[in-house]
């Protein structure tokens, strides 16, 4: 392997409740259920399924605003930081939130400067489980996606980097369609991508 992508929201950031907390903000109905239904999915599809819950169109910018008000209590999942820097190969990120927010998050959390590529979510760019995200990430290596190992925890995250062709990890306690899974990236931190 010559690079490794990861996804960003509950892989290597604890976003979700602080997602919920944003949800909640703007739509005070949402319930714990409702927030598991968008994970792995993308904003928009999350806009359609807030504003139907509701009864009214959430925005964009309301729910990234209500985001990035709490964006302090994000914190890196176990692992995240250790195998990051433990990494001798070209990282990228390539997440279904928005590029600018990714960025803003790495670099608050202390690895903004440990990847050479952030790609998020942005036209003309189709969402996971389109492999749109992980090829363009492996392209800002100046790598194909085969010749990366990517890191998701989520079904529609493991099936884009399927599809994009790369070598696929899956990081979650549920159960994920792939040949290789841990639980946690503390699972990995030490041992060594060849044998990944």
């Amino acid at each position: 392997m010559r690079g490794v992508l990861f996804d960003f929201d509950g892989l290597l950031a604890d976003t979700y409740p602080v997602w919920r907390a944003a949800s909640v903000a703007v739509v005070p109905t949402w319930t714990e259920e409702d927030e598991r239904s968008l994970h792995g999915l993308d904003t928009e599809t999350a806009m359609t399924r807030l504003s139907a819950r509701a009864g009214r169109e959430v925005t964009r910018e309301e729910i990234l605003g209500a985001y990035r008000e709490r964006i302090d209590q994000v914190r890196l999942m176990p692992g995240a930081a250790e195998l990051v820097r433990s990494l001798d190969l070209p990282l990228a990120v390539a997440s279904n939130s928005p590029t600018d927010l990714v960025g803003e998050q790495l670099v608050a959390l202390g690895l903004g400067d440990a990847f050479v590529a952030v790609v998020g979510l942005e036209p003309p760019l189709a969402p996971k489980p389109a492999p749109d995200l992980y090829e363009a990430a492996a392209r800002r290596l100046g790598l194909l996606p085969g010749e990366c190992v990517a890191l998701d925890d989520s079904p529609a995250g493991v099936l884009a980097a399927a599809s994009a062709g790369c070598r696929v990890i899956g990081v979650s306690a549920a159960t994920l369609p792939v040949d290789r899974q841990v639980t946690s990236l503390t699972e990995l931190v030490g041992v060594g991508t060849p044998e990944w």
